[in-house]
């Protein structure tokens, strides 16, 4: 792979594309590229270990341009002045004069042409992973936006980046409740100074999040009731967990937090200290992507 990615502006990879009607036998795989579900005719599936994905699902994937062409059952992938090209008949991939074997070809499945994710979202420079959990597969490539608002120096332009960086998870997902949800207030926890760590509370699910490689892994989810505790299982939330999965975090330091009302366009936010106390700072008018404002009393 590293292979291919490394060849000049000349170099044309082709494909195998072939027919087939293997289709995964536990259940519908969904895809998600950069926190977006990867609409489809026709479902992914596993074959041989390889997730093949409609060609519209790798068309997602920022920084290429995915096109088919039905005359000569082609499909063309273009980075930057890199083509890569998946043709019918072969199982392997060629690159100029180099040759990549290949586990399984591109196929037609139920009219819909299908390519093999990994090779290509990697040819495209973007991360995937597998949850067997939840079925699902992640792609994941941040633009260069982000990744500059990222570097920018700037803490509050930092974490709204980082809250919308593509997001990924090896670990089961829980989902809030419905009746959780009244009033749609949602709120975003941060560690003092940091915007490469961060929480967010939605109805009665919080979650953990660190930033890795321009994406942001899920590391700790949990469903909290309201009923108060002697022990609780975050020293801001007098609550404990009904169910949790992954690593619960160890946060043992002042947090800022900015709680989003979007039935008045508005923010409230202060500090969380280590003891629990609470100390709000005041509302603030907001956008959406713009929840997280400046807070000049806090230590950066």
């Amino acid at each position: 792979m590293k292979k291919l990615i490394s060849l000049g502006c000349a170099g044309v990879l082709v494909l195998a594309i072939i027919s087939g009607e293997t289709a995964s036998a536990a259940g519908e795989i969904e895809v998600i590229v950069n926190n977006q579900t990867a609409g489809s005719g026709t479902s992914a599936y596993l074959a041989n270990g390889t997730t093949m994905v409609p060609l519209n699902a790798v068309q997602q994937i920022p920084g290429i341009s995915v096109s088919w062409d039905n005359k000569t059952k082609t499909v063309t992938v273009k980075r930057g002045c890199k083509v890569i090209k998946l043709v019918a008949g072969q199982k392997t991939a060629s690159a100029g004069s180099g040759k990549i074997a290949l586990s399984i070809p591109a196929t037609l499945h139920k009219g819909h042409v299908l390519v093999p994710l990994r090779f290509i979202a990697e040819v495209s420079g973007a991360y995937v992973t597998w949850n067997s959990l939840s079925r699902t597969v992640y792609v994941a490539k941040a633009d260069d936006q982000l990744k500059d608002r990222m570097a920018s120096g700037n803490l509050t332009e930092a974490r709204r980046a980082a809250l919308q960086l593509p997001r990924v998870s090896m670990i089961r997902n829980l989902e809030s409740t419905p009746s959780s949800l009244e009033g749609q207030n949602f709120t975003y926890y941060f560690p003092e100074g940091d915007y490469g760590r961060f929480m967010t509370e939605s109805g009665d699910v919080v979650s953990y999040y660190e930033v890795v490689n321009e994406r942001s892994q899920l590391i700790w989810t949990a469903r909290l009731t309201n009923a108060a505790v002697t022990e609780s299982v975050l020293f801001f939330k007098n609550t404990k967990a009904l169910d949790e999965s992954g690593s619960r975090p160890v946060l043992n330091s002042r947090f800022v937090y900015f709680r989003t009302m979007p039935h008045i366009g508005a923010a409230s936010y202060g500090f969380i200290d280590p003891d629990g106390a609470v100390s709000e700072l005041g509302v603030q008018d907001v956008t959406l992507n713009e929840e997280v404002i400046d807070i000049p009393e806090e230590q950066k």
